[in-house]
Formats: structure tokens, C-alpha cells, sequence
């Protein structure tokens, strides 16, 4: 099996996550879409791509949606102080 890179929540963990770990996140991330894939049609490198890939695009989702709230924070603030 191939050691997967270090994304980073796992950076922040101060660990690498086991491919059950991975797999479990690509679950979670793509069941409400009915988008997962067969688990037994992936290699190992498979489930390390994928999970990299989508703990990339979480993570910027989760950055922009802070992005958003203190934006609105931002402009809020500017209207109570007019």
C-alpha cells in the first residue's frame, strides 16, 4: 500500500489517516449525493486520490463559508455603525 500525503486537517491532527479513515470521509462526503463509489472496484491509490481530492474541495468549501459569514459580519457591523 501506498503512504498517502498529509492534507491539512491531518496536519493539524499530527497524523496520517488509515485507508478505513479515508474511505469513511469519501462516504460521508459522497452518500448524500448517491455518489459513492463501489469500495471493492478501487485500489488503494484509488481511495488515496479520491480522498485527497475531496479533503481538498472540503476544505475550500469550509474556507469560503467562513469567508461568507465574516463578510456578512463585515457589512453588519458597517450598518449598525452608519
Amino acid at each position: 500500500m501506498k503512504e498517502n500525503n498529509n492534507t491539512h486537517h491531518d496536519l493539524i491532527e499530527g497524523r496520517k489517516r488509515t485507508l478505513e479513515e479515508m474511505w469513511k470521509f469519501i462516504e460521508d462526503v459522497l452518500s448524500p449525493y448517491h455518489l459513492v463509489p463501489k469500495k471493492d472496484t478501487l485500489t488503494d491509490d484509488q481511495i488515496i486520490t479520491l480522498y485527497l481530492e475531496l479533503s481538498q474541495v472540503d476544505e475550500l468549501f469550509r474556507q469560503l463559508k467562513q469567508i461568507s459569514i465574516l463578510k456578512k459580519e463585515i457589512d453588519k457591523s458597517k450598518v449598525n455603525s452608519v
